[in-house]
């Protein structure tokens, strides 16, 4: 049987605060918006009237992303609501729902269990509107050492973690 204990959790890059679905319906509210202000101007015409058809659509879409992108970036000024799971069970923190974490923060969670199959660690963050997936990794009962780091992300999310463990037999 092997032993698995975190050393430390670090966050690099928060989450964005804002879903990757959520960024998608914003862009396309905008797109949409846009090709709705762009075929107005297509209604026009004479010379350039569908030029600026297109210029319409294609300023709803730009203008959707950088509202979307904005708000991803303040979502990265506030931290990440963190709790762990291992096999589908939190257990960390003991003490609350989840542990405020900034970027460049590190948090040691007193976390130490006995394996004698593969385990799947996830992180997440608590959410008002539903639980979001950091990342997951699993580790092996044949894989031993101190200090072994797991980078964790999650690309929807935006966010980047380091998870540093000792596995011993």
């Amino acid at each position: 049987m092997a032993t698995y204990q975190f050393v430390s959790v670090t966050c690099i890059t928060a989450s964005t605060g804002v879903s990757g679905f959520a960024t998608n319906v914003i862009t396309a509210i905008y797109a949409v918006a846009g090709a709705e202000v762009g075929a107005a101007l297509g209604a026009l015409t004479g010379p350039g009237a569908i030029y600026l058809g297109a210029v319409g659509a294609v300023a709803g879409t730009i203008y959707g992303q950088g509202i979307a992108s904005f708000l991803e970036s303040v979502g990265q000024m506030a931290p990440d609501n963190l709790y762990i799971e291992v096999n589908h069970q939190k257990v960390w923190p003991t003490d609350g729902r989840y542990e405020s974490i900034w970027p460049g923060e590190s948090k040691t969670p007193s976390i130490t269990g006995q394996f004698d199959d593969h385990i799947t660690i996830t992180l997440k963050e608590w959410d008002v509107l539903g639980d979001d997936n950091l990342g997951e990794f699993i580790i092996n009962p044949g894989t031993t050492g101190n200090g072994l780091a797991y980078l964790v992300a999650n690309s929807q999310e935006g966010n980047v973690y380091e998870v540093v463990l000792n596995i011993y037999s």
